[in-house]
């Protein structure tokens, strides 16, 4: 694969990539002009929803009762997970300290979120459901198996917020489908995702897992009106990216390249 990107990158007229950071990435690692390489971004589209019964049942057999945040993926190293684990038990003991500060007869016990680890096992993941039955809190961590595309738009909107703290994304596609349905994404202040999430979402540094507990938990604190604001924010930012105008990018490129 290695071989073979780099004789295409090599030998094309033009490079279409899909975000400034790729185009950066290959000007920097194939030494081609910046005039060669065209972004046309890639978009999102849910496909159909499954009909109301199934998704609830798709709930009940998954045991997701309670609120929660969602990981939607590949399980693989790349997609730093165990570092979403460890964040969010982080996040659990902060939410415990910030319960006790205010509790009082009046306050309603709050019930903890659950952390949904959706999608796939890829490779080299043992560490990472290692990682998960060593969780003081493993009996709150739910980890689904990959997901039908059916499912995919329910299992977001029915989240808290999305984490995605990946080490390396070329684009980033859960984050503009966790904006395109109204949930706010938590992503990595690194590679294309600064780009893809803009000011809709919280980044973070993905390797502190303060900061990631911190935004999981203003988030999950979040005043109506305020997340009502972020909603605004992600729907102006989701737009940006649509297969239309790609397209066009596209067809002029072929058509300059005749």
């Amino acid at each position: 694969l290695k071989s073979w990107t780099k004789y295409s990158v090599k030998n094309a007229r033009k490079i279409i990539t899909i975000s400034k950071f790729s185009k950066k990435e290959i000007e920097k690692h194939y030494a081609r002009q910046s005039k060669d390489i065209v972004i046309a971004y890639p978009s999102f589209q849910f496909s159909e929803n499954a009909p109301l019964e199934e998704i609830k049942s798709f709930f009940r057999d998954k045991q997701i009762k309670n609120k929660y945040f969602l990981y939607l993926g590949t399980l693989q190293p790349r997609k730093n997970i165990v570092n979403v684990i460890a964040a969010y038990e982080e996040f659990l003991r902060k939410l415990a300290a910030s319960n006790l500060k205010t509790k009082n007869k009046q306050v309603k016990k709050i019930i903890e979120p659950d952390l949904v680890i959706a999608g796939k096992i890829g490779w080299l993941a043992d560490d990472i459901l290692a990682r998960v039955n060593s969780s003081p809190h493993k009996n709150k961590i739910i980890l689904t198996g990959f997901v039908e595309d059916k499912f995919k738009r329910a299992l977001y909107q029915n989240a808290t917020a999305s984490l995605l703290l990946s080490l390396y994304e070329g684009f980033g596609i859960p984050a503009l489908e966790s904006m395109q349905a109204g949930t706010i994404p938590i992503v990595a202040n690194n590679s294309s995702l600064p780009e893809v999430v803009g000011k809709a979402g919280f980044l973070v540094d993905a390797l502190d897992t303060h900061q990631v507990s911190d935004a999981m938990l203003t988030v999950y604190q979040m005043p109506y009106k305020e997340l009502l604001k972020h909603k605004t924010a992600m729907r102006r930012q989701a737009k940006k990216f649509d297969w239309q105008e790609s397209a066009k990018i596209i067809l002029k490129t072929l058509e300059h390249e005749k």
